[in-house]
């Protein structure tokens, strides 16, 4: 026999007389605090419960005052009219005075069955909500009217109003809703509340240590598998048994959102808030995956049934924001461990362990919608960062050909070897670029530069080399450096990119003579190099990513017809060495100076 619990056993004992207590039809949901008996079997199955564990109540004898006016109680308390009586709210446990706790409601989410109990001025308005929302037995429209009154509470963005909301058990009663309830409309109101809670910092670990994401990853998954039908309650109320697809777009998109804002809060707490358990079993980050490819297909039967003309557009729009946030809640995810040194933890692993086929993230980067390509290039570029060990699976498949296919812009159809040339009547080119496609350049670009990190973890360059057998990889980087000739993020990293690929003695050759079969044309990056070098936006960590490329491609045997090319970048490194603070940089430009005089 196990251990005696007081917490789980007594808490189970008086969730059964509080159950039995209630009329055959009323029915609610059980979400006690009590982990251990959350997760029972019988608890599971049983999807018609609501309960959440009573206040404590505050000693008579501790409070003198009314918790709301201040008033002063009476010495005899309950027994002395000349004095204000003391009464306790049944919701919070605080002790107040007649006038500030007049109203009485029932409350069968604390166990008081359908009787009307006191409560306090300041609890009134979540409680009765709370207990409309769970109240099943008056049908829909009962519920709606509670959903829709915790939506306004929530749109209020009062401070005490949401701590009253989180304290009275309103977030309980809204991951309910997307629980146990079958009503669209019903969803609608509960996702828009809690996407917008998600968006506060200290009700977000509430939201996880509710079991929120679970409820909601399923939710996404009877939304985007098949049009829900309606409570069948109501299906004889309504000429169509199909979901409004507004309804549904929103549902999704109010999801997402939600688990976005929780994948974000790793950043901020520098702790990650969603664990690999609830983004590995749970299904967080497997379904972000499918909702940023969401492409919304008109349903035949709902269009030609529904009595309001829908509005295409809006639905489409509605589409391409499910897939930015979704793509959004990726790089979020991605993010976490990937940026701070120190982090002990990091779900990494855990986003490999989902990841199947390993086209399934680069693939994205496909999309037509703008959004999605930039953050999913970000994610790219934090996976890639720190994970060496798993780094390389990214470019499986068809990963390697779209990263570089991705990079491929107008001027990469051009001979690159005249970058410097171009460089100037390049100026306006990323004017009229969007800082979108700019962002997920250069988050390519990144991403290359770390798939081409020499690590100990990796020192066979694995992922260098699935780089390096793309034909187009060294004229789409010099083109883009060309293209982009005013960004220094971008050039940064093409440095980079550069700079790593020289690390190993294999691709330096091709560094300096690619040949384009094709086009009969020979690619060198020595000339991109300098033209990035001479750059007015030109900066001293570029400055130092140059010279290491510079340095790394010189360090092999170099025929006559290379060394008046490397001769060309000698006047560049002697003008930057001069009252340099950079002493690695100095060290590495004399070496090539002395190697080339």
């Amino acid at each position: 026999m196990s251990e005696f619990n007081f917490t789980r056993d007594v808490s189970r004992f008086w969730v059964m007389q509080c159950t039995l207590s209630q009329p055959q039809g009323l029915r609610y949901r059980l979400l006690l605090s009590c982990p251990d008996y959350i997760t029972t079997p019988s608890m599971e199955n049983d999807m018609h419960t609501f309960l959440i564990p009573r206040p404590f109540w505050v000693n008579d004898l501790d409070q003198t005052h009314c918790h709301s006016c201040n008033n002063a109680f009476g010495p005899l308390r309950r027994r002395v009219r000349s004095f204000p009586k003391s009464h306790h709210c049944r919701q919070c446990g605080n002790i107040f005075c007649h006038d500030c706790s007049s109203r009485s409601i029932p409350l069968p989410q604390l166990g008081y069955g359908t009787r009307p109990v006191r409560v306090c001025n300041q609890c009134l308005e979540v409680a009765y909500l709370v207990t409309y929302i769970i109240d099943e037995d008056h049908g829909s429209t009962t519920q709606i009217h509670g959903a829709r009154g915790l939506l306004e509470v929530v749109e209020r963005d009062n401070d005490q109003d949401l701590a009253k909301l989180v304290q009275n058990g309103g977030v309980d009663a809204l991951i309910w809703l997307c629980r146990s309830q079958r009503d669209s409309e019903l969803h609608f109101f509960a996702t828009s509340a809690l996407a917008i809670l998600s968006e506060k910092e200290s009700i977000r670990p509430v939201i996880i240590t509710k079991s929120a994401l679970r409820p909601l990853i399923q939710l996404m998954a009877l939304y985007l598998s098949k049009p829900m039908p309606l409570d069948s309650k109501e299906a004889d109320k309504v000429s169509s048994p199909i979901i409004r697809e507004d309804v549904r777009l929103e549902v999704l998109l109010n999801c997402s959102h939600v688990i976005f804002q929780l994948g974000r809060a790793g950043k901020v707490y520098e702790m990650p808030m969603l664990t690999s358990q609830e983004i590995r079993s749970d299904g967080a980050f497997i379904t972000l995956l499918q909702l940023a490819d969401f492409h919304y297909t008109p349903l035949t039967d709902d269009t030609e049934n529904s009595e309001k003309p829908i509005d295409m557009q809006a639905l489409l729009d509605r589409e391409q924001m499910i897939q930015s946030v979704a793509a959004k809640g990726i790089s979020a995810i991605c993010a976490t461990g990937s940026f701070i040194s120190l982090l002990p933890v990091s779900n990494q692993p855990a986003i490999f362990e989902v990841i199947n086929n390993p086209d399934q993230l680069t693939s994205l980067l496909e999309s037509n919608n703008s959004l999605v390509t930039k953050y999913i290039a970000k994610a790219i570029a934090y996976l890639s960062l720190r994970n060496d060990k798993y780094k390389s699976q990214l470019l499986q498949g068809k990963g390697a050909k779209i990263l570089v296919q991705k990079l491929k812009v107008t001027a990469a159809d051009q001979d690159t070897n005249n970058v410097a040339d171009k460089a100037s009547s390049d100026e306006t080119n990323s004017d009229q670029t969007s800082n979108l496609e700019m962002s997920m350049v250069a988050n390519l670009c990144c991403a290359i530069a770390n798939f081409a990190t020499n690590v100990w973890v990796d020192l066979t360059g694995e992922s260098q080399q699935r780089l390096m057998t793309q034909p187009q990889l060294l004229q789409n980087l010099c083109a883009t450096a060309a293209h982009y000739s005013s960004n220094t993020e971008i050039h940064r990293h093409i440095a980079r990119c550069f700079a790593n690929f020289a690390l190993y003695d294999t691709n330096r050759k091709s560094m300096l003579h690619q040949t384009n079969k094709k086009k009969n044309v020979t690619y060198n990056v020595i000339p991109t190099l300098l033209a990035i070098g001479q750059s007015a936006i030109v900066t001293p960590d570029v400055q130092r990513h140059v010279v290491r490329a510079i340095d790394n491609l010189s360090n092999q045997d170099i025929t006559e017809q290379h060394r008046s090319t490397f001769a060309e970048s000698l006047p560049l490194l002697k003008s930057w060495m001069k009252d340099n603070p950079d002493a690695d940089l100095v060290k590495r430009a004399e070496t090539i100076c002395c190697r080339f005089e």
